[in-house]
């Protein structure tokens, strides 16, 4: 996974952990804050033989996501779903649309949405400003944390398929999240 550093000059980015972003428009015009677009097009996946591991393009490979979490939390680790859950046979809650999805695909599995074995779900301070929180705020007090004013990146939602539980996909998990962490000058996980 390659990621090139931002073309745009960053301005102000310090008053921006300070002022929560008001609106979709405001979130758009600082788009050093999150080009989905523009960071995809220069974002190339890394490869392991027949892995590859890339952030997820659009909502069919997130869908595609959401059922191998729903396959391994609930299937397999036995969490206790909700309706909506059992329903579209998914894990899935209100972060989702805020995150970037890590995936890993095993390309001898067949079509690349059917392929997916590996998941890890990112999310960004900046996006919390939409959302209005990370998730683990939910869970605990982290106001010591989000005092500090660089980037901060809640990892959850992490899963790989039974079968595929080994050194080498960890490996390209991270590896992945490494170059993230440097594209976005990550200060706190």
């Amino acid at each position: 996974m390659c990621l090139g550093p931002s073309k745009k000059k960053i301005t102000n980015k310090k008053d921006w952990f300070i002022k929560p972003v008001s609106s979709i428009k405001n979130l758009i015009e600082n788009s050093y804050i999150l080009d989905r677009r523009r960071i995809k097009k220069k974002l190339k996946s890394a490869r392991f033989k027949n892995f590859e591991v890339r952030l997820a393009k659009n909502f069919r490979d997130i869908d595609a996501a959401q059922n191998l979490r729903y396959r391994v939390f609930y299937e397999e680790l036995k969490a206790k779903p909700t309706i909506k859950n059992i329903l579209y046979e998914k894990d899935f809650d209100e972060l989702d649309p805020f995150c970037d999805h890590l995936l890993v695909f095993d390309h001898t599995k067949g079509p690349q949405h059917k392929s997916i074995v590996g998941t890890y779900r990112l999310i960004r301070r900046p996006m919390t400003q939409i959302h209005g929180k990370f998730y683990t705020e939910s869970e605990f007090n982290i106001k010591k944390i989000l005092s500090n004013h660089g980037e901060i990146l809640e990892l959850g939602r992490s899963c790989v398929h039974q079968d595929y539980r080994n050194k080498p996909i960890m490996k390209l998990l991270w590896k992945a999240i490494t170059a993230y962490i440097m594209h976005y000058k990550i200060l706190i996980l």
